[in-house]
């Protein structure tokens, strides 16, 4: 994670903690999801990973 986007995620928990709306709560989670994206496969969800690349390796 970039500083940047810490520093980003930081103040969207923070506005989140003052306001307790959930609206916040949602800018925070949409953040971190982006977050997610854009990193390594290794971070990435289920639907996301490209499974075990040898030759007749079963997927979950």
């Amino acid at each position: 994670m970039k500083k940047s986007e810490q520093v980003s995620a930081q103040l969207l928990w923070k506005q989140f903690e003052q306001t307790g709306k959930i609206s916040d709560y949602l800018n925070y989670c949409a953040q971190q999801n982006e977050t997610i994206e854009e990193g390594t496969e290794e971070y990435a969800g289920d639907s996301k990973r490209t499974g075990d690349p040898r030759k007749g390796s079963e997927q979950r």
